[in-house]
């Protein structure tokens, strides 16, 4: 395993279950509050996990503000990973000295490593959405799901419900959020906490809209929604899709990613005579232009 004892502490971290080099919802969540707390005059550091788990990414710089740290689960215990995944972690942490201040947790996975690894650092954990009620989504219609998508299933459940167990809060982004967790474990009522998303305007001259709006097919006086994350069953895009149906024809719909439902969901599009006014265009290395659009 690397060396990873360079670091320098700093005052948080966060820990997100994805490479720190690629995006998504809890990447952006956790950058934009290190981000905040910089501002603020804290250090921080943002830890991903190493997609190559057996690669190693060589040293780290000292004051880097974000780091993969290796997932080591063997090979031949694949099926069981999701059981393992928290030990892994913890062990990795062990090579970094402890934030200063507190880990905030954006993956319940992190939830369990941090307090495995510093049973005295205050661990928070940013509720993203709760898998015990999302994978069901994603399993077959028409038939049972597998041996192992139910062990993997069992694996989640138990890990979501433990990092709620032990982390000193959860903080929630709605009332529907809040109430879904109180009825999934009563007892973390007194540790939940409600805190708003906030809405960063994105601010951009008319000409940088205008040049953005025609390089992805659109014209000024069009309409556009921006939806992104992984093309999965668990999101829903495909209801997206079908609502655009009933709006008006300046309405555009842009489903920002990749995953193995855009196929699909491009093929609905075209069933639904909708294909000029639904844009796929894959994953892209940054989300901006299309807000600015």
């Amino acid at each position: 395993m690397r060396s990873v004892t360079r670091i320098q502490p700093r005052s948080f971290y966060f820990g997100v279950h994805c490479d720190v080099s690629s995006w998504g919802g809890g990447l952006t969540s956790a950058r934009s509050l290190a981000e905040a707390l910089q501002q603020a005059g804290h250090s921080t550091l943002v830890l991903g996990v190493n997609s190559g788990s057996w690669k190693p990414e060589g040293p780290p710089k000292p004051l880097a503000e974000a780091l993969n740290v290796p997932l080591r689960v063997p090979r031949r215990l694949w099926r069981f990973k999701q059981w393992l995944v928290p030990g892994a972690l913890a062990r990795a942490l062990a090579d970094l000295p402890p934030p200063q201040k507190a880990f905030v947790a954006v993956s319940p996975f992190w939830v369990i490593a941090a307090k495995r690894a510093w049973p005295k650092v205050p661990v928070y954990f940013l509720y993203p959405c709760l898998l015990a009620n999302c994978l069901p989504f994603g399993w077959p219609q028409r038939r049972a799901p597998s041996l192992w998508a139910r062990v993997h299933f069992r694996a989640i459940c138990r890990v979501e419900r433990r990092a709620l167990q032990l982390a000193d809060a959860t903080f929630v982004p709605t009332d529907a959020a809040f109430e879904e967790l109180r009825a999934y474990s009563p007892r973390l009522a007194g540790r939940l906490k409600r805190v708003s998303y906030g809405v960063r305007r994105v601010q951009v001259a008319r000409e940088e809209r205008a040049r953005t709006r025609q390089a992805n097919g659109l014209i000024d006086d069009e309409f556009l929604v921006v939806a992104s994350g992984t093309c999965d069953r668990n999101k829903g895009f495909e209801l997206a899709i079908r609502a655009l149906v009933g709006t008006p024809r300046h309405v555009h719909l842009a489903i920002i990613g990749d995953g193995p439902e855009r196929d699909n969901l491009a093929r609905l599009a075209r069933e639904l005579g909708l294909a000029k006014r639904v844009h796929l265009p894959g994953v892209q290395r940054s989300v901006t232009p299309w807000y600015a659009a």
